[in-house]
């Protein structure tokens, strides 16, 4: 299971230039997917030909896959200040929201 913690400010910072790439609710844009990377202290999430690498908290290291336009939805209707972030056997967890997703660790 990996695990890490960022602050939500950051994160949609980070998140909302991807969002002009993945416009409308057409079924390209709600399958399109980013990509998150964790390890060493750092989240590098990844969509199209763009990336950003985020310094965070985190335990373990490993790779998911889901739609971006899920990630950020569920990102940017979260309350906490801080998201937490755990996934692990093609589920991940937003914050207490479970979807399915494509890991490796």
């Amino acid at each position: 299971m990996v695990q890490f913690k960022i602050a939500k400010d950051t994160l949609l910072q980070a998140l909302k230039p991807f969002t002009g790439m993945v416009k409308g609710n057409s079924k390209s844009a709600l399958t399109f997917p980013c990509e998150i990377l964790v390890k060493n202290n750092s989240a590098e999430i990844s969509i199209a030909n763009g990336a950003v690498v985020l310094q965070c908290e985190n335990t373990g290291t490993g790779r998911a896959r889901l739609p971006f336009k899920h990630f950020y939805e569920i990102v940017k209707d979260a309350r906490p200040k801080e998201i937490e972030i755990s996934f692990g056997g093609q589920r991940i967890k937003i914050n207490g929201v479970d979807i399915a997703a494509l890991t490796s660790l």
